[in-house]
């Protein structure tokens, strides 16, 4: 069993694994229209994430819930890193890893696609196809309050 960690503004909490903000606004992985739920392999991992997408931005210390998601490993498809494209990590997301994204979500290979972090490259994502038959296997923990230190919007790069 592997768990995965997902930080959402205590607002869409509810509706946390519907992948609709990703198939709204698009991501590394997936393009709009595709509906995906991204989650981290450490809550330390989703916070870095949460924050490099939320840079410049007041909301950044709003009500958060952080959200534990025990996978089983049997519904995991993992991405070959020999098949990364060789932009993968460029910002803005490029067009490359949204079509490998897009790609695994209409096979229907797995419910879970682990793929590196593009900030940790160390660590990775866990993607959750939430229209795959066995999406009801993976146990959704409940939400739990989640706070922001607020040191970090003191810190100034040099």
């Amino acid at each position: 069993m592997i768990t995965a960690w997902r930080i959402v503004k205590a607002r869409y909490a509810a509706n946390a694994f519907a992948g609709e903000g990703a198939r709204q606004y698009s991501g590394r992985w997936n393009s709009i229209g595709t509906p995906m739920v991204y989650t981290s392999d450490y809550l330390a991992t989703a916070v870095l994430e949460l924050i490099v997408n939320m840079a410049g931005h007041s909301a950044l210390f709003n009500k958060y819930r952080r959200i534990a998601v025990d996978i089983p490993a049997r519904l995991i498809t993992a991405l070959d890193p020999k098949k990364l494209p060789a932009d993968w990590q460029d910002n803005p997301p490029p067009a490359s890893t949204r079509m490998i994204g897009d790609h695994w979500i209409q096979s229907q290979t797995s419910a879970v696609f682990k793929v590196p972090s593009a900030i940790l490259p160390q660590h990775h994502s866990y993607l959750l196809n939430p229209l795959h038959a066995d999406f009801a296997e993976i146990n959704i923990g409940k939400p739990h309050p989640f706070a922001f230190d607020p040191r970090i919007s003191s810190v100034k790069m040099r």
